[in-house]
């Protein structure tokens, strides 16, 4: 019974030492600067392509969000994602690293997934590896990984556009 007992606490020490009871820790902020290009791995489901979204009234680098604001779409730009080159949307890395990106879906590994996907079926999550460059940063903004499950903060996100893109896996 001693045995068990040290057992236990041996297991609840290591665990309040060695484990993270905040869900993973903060998220990692890129220490990037505009004008550079950089690698980024990005995680993806087929149908983020017109899931993500987000809102901002201003531009960064002639690059513009779907909505100017949470509850007003963008007047006079696509929203389609595959169509509209300059459109931005939020990403994550497979590092945990937040971006909002224009351009993905054009980019032709995309485009020829997206052209072939079964959507009765879609593929699971995968992801792509691409240059991304930096252009700014988002100001006032929101962002939502699907309709209807609401907005989050976008502040502060590095913006930029994708480029060379290879899907990864």
């Amino acid at each position: 019974m001693v045995l068990f007992a040290l057992l236990v606490g041996g297991f609840v020490l290591a665990f309040a030492f060695l484990g993270n009871r905040g869900g993973g820790g903060p998220t990692p902020v890129p220490k990037w600067k505009v004008g550079q290009t950089v690698d980024v791995e990005i995680t993806l489901v087929s149908t983020d392509y017109k899931n993500l979204g987000c809102a901002m009234a201003v531009e960064v680098a002639g690059k513009h969000c779907a909505f100017e604001t949470q509850n007003k779409k963008l007047a006079g730009k696509s929203d389609n994602s595959r169509e509209n080159a300059n459109l931005l949307q939020p990403y994550t890395t497979v590092d945990g690293k937040q971006l909002m990106a224009a351009g993905l879906w054009i980019q032709p590994a995309l485009k020829a997934k997206l052209d072939k996907e079964n959507w009765d079926n879609p593929s699971p999550r995968f992801t792509v590896k691409c240059k991304f460059k930096v252009e700014g940063k988002a100001k006032e903004a929101s962002i939502r990984w699907k309709p209807g499950i609401g907005w989050n903060s976008g502040n502060g996100w590095w913006v930029g556009t994708v480029s060379n893109c290879k899907l990864g896996g």
